[in-house]
């Protein structure tokens, strides 16, 4: 019987991957099963949101830095969950 942790941590990391998560998905369980404390579970958590997190801010500058040598300013934000910026 799986832990309701490490499935919602499979869950998370699938809706991230979306079709990919097949490809991890042995490799994944073997990790999930490693985490056995709450604390475990909540920095594995956060460090797949930091790599999701870097792996778009990269994008983001990528494309920032391509339209700036195109003479196009962008100016990028970030919002909070309550709408603020």
């Amino acid at each position: 019987m799986q832990a309701p942790r490490s499935l919602a941590i499979k869950k998370y990391i699938a809706q991230i991957l979306e079709s990919k998560y097949m490809a991890y998905e042995e490799t994944i369980e073997r990790a999930v099963h490693q985490l056995i404390t709450e604390k475990d579970m909540s920095s594995f958590g956060k460090m797949i949101a930091d790599i999701y997190e870097a792996g778009y801010m990269r994008a983001v500058n990528d494309y920032k830095t391509q339209l700036e040598k195109m003479n196009i300013r962008v100016n990028i934000t970030q919002k909070s969950s309550d709408g603020n910026q």
